[in-house]
């Protein structure tokens, strides 16, 4: 009896190390599968360290989610509807050479359907701090890029072409998701995307596309600058103006969970301006002036971290000549 529970027990490996093995997807491939309601569908990837891949999800009949997860179990990159309409698509630098699983499974439980994934590798121009790196449009119509960096570092990314060609940026963090994106925020239709704090430690991807889709040419340089952030201490007051062409000023502050803090914009005549509050990334609070020049609002910190404070003009006209005053203070 012993011996048939062995050899069971030894069929029944075989017979899963056989199922794992059929679901398997290359670099380069790209397989038709079926999703059942309640259900999930997984691949095992080999990958080698430094791979640039680009993993896309669609269905015609659901609402696609796609989760890649490294050898410990951890996930790596996840998304809902980053493709095509609620297609799934992440870009993921693989950090150790193995096999990774690519789960698919759909938005809502109940749904289910046919579906088609693919995987493929992408070409990246490696960039360092203060460096610029042009690139030619034309017979390429999107580039790719990447940089190291720590958390809770700051950049300001910026592609110029003096306004002769209209394209958008878009920065993803190490873990796939989009962590900042741009179109028109420097000068004339150049994108930029100004002091944005970095989340995770690890490699930043950059894509740089037409906007719209629209087919250019010309010449563009791209350029990853260290931006220095003032902090800001209870009690005390910044005083700035905002640019010619960014009008926009960002301050961070050390916040703790639960603390209530006040936050006083004043202008020094009616101004149209927002103020946004970001901890750890994550949107907390906002309000706006609104032909006005002075508002206070408060806001309680839902968890420690570095608040990130972003002060921009809701206009489309230069009012570089107004000067402001923010101050940080304890909210009784």
């Amino acid at each position: 009896m012993l011996r048939k529970w062995v050899l069971f027990g030894w069929m029944l490996l075989i017979s899963t190390l056989t199922i794992v093995a059929q679901d398997t997807i290359a670099i380069g491939e790209t397989i038709d599968g079926e999703l059942d309601s309640d259900n999930t569908v997984e691949y095992l990837l080999e990958a080698e360290a430094g791979d640039f891949l680009r993993i896309q999800l669609a269905s015609e009949d659901f609402d696609t989610v796609l989760t890649v997860y490294d050898q410990d179990e951890a996930v790596i990159a996840t998304n809902d509807d980053d493709g095509m309409g609620t297609n799934s698509s992440v870009q993921v630098n693989i950090p150790e050479t193995g096999l990774y699983r690519v789960e698919v499974s759909a938005f809502s439980p109940d749904q289910s359907g046919d579906f088609s994934l693919s995987v493929d590798r992408f070409e990246v121009l490696v960039m360092f701090p203060n460096e610029p790196v042009e690139v030619q449009f034309g017979e390429e119509q999107s580039f790719w890029f990447s940089f190291k960096a720590l958390a809770n570092e700051a950049v300001t990314i910026s592609a110029e072409s003096n306004g002769a060609l209209d394209t958008t940026l878009e920065l993803i963090g190490p873990d796939g998701q989009v962590v900042a994106s741009d179109d028109d925020s420097g000068a004339e239709t150049d994108p930029l995307i100004n002091k944005v704090f970095l989340p995770l430690d690890g490699v930043y991807l950059i894509r740089l596309d037409p906007f719209a889709g629209d087919m250019i040419e010309g010449v563009i340089t791209v350029t990853v600058t260290a931006a220095e952030i003032t902090s800001l201490a209870i009690g005390q007051t910044e005083e700035f103006g905002l640019g010619d062409v960014l009008n926009e000023e960002v301050y961070t502050f050390e916040a703790e969970e639960g603390e209530r803090y006040r936050l006083t914009l004043s202008a020094s005549s009616v101004a149209d301006l927002r103020v946004e509050v970001y901890i750890n990334n994550e949107f907390v609070s906002g309000t706006a002036i609104g032909n006005s020049a002075r508002v206070s609002f408060d806001l309680i910190a839902p968890t420690d971290g570095i608040a990130l404070v972003r002060v921009y003009g809701l206009f489309y006209y230069e009012q570089s000549d107004i000067s402001l005053a923010i101050t940080l203070s304890d909210a009784e």
